[in-house]
């Protein structure tokens, strides 16, 4: 996080459909609070999201 870098592997592959970037990452509030994610859409129309992510994209 410190280094700007992050990887992610997905569970299957997708397309990115929604993604936030930019709320503070040191604390973990529970589901509480705006989180940094990204939403992948897959080809059956099921989403996966991956959420308290520091992203470069």
């Amino acid at each position: 996080m410190d280094e700007k870098i992050a990887r992610v592997i997905a569970a299957a592959d997708g397309i990115i459909v929604a993604k936030v970037d930019g709320n503070f990452d040191r604390n973990c509030y529970g589901v509480t609070g705006p989180e940094n994610y990204v939403a992948l859409e897959h080809s059956d129309g099921s989403r996966t999201y991956y959420y308290n992510l520091k992203m470069v994209i």
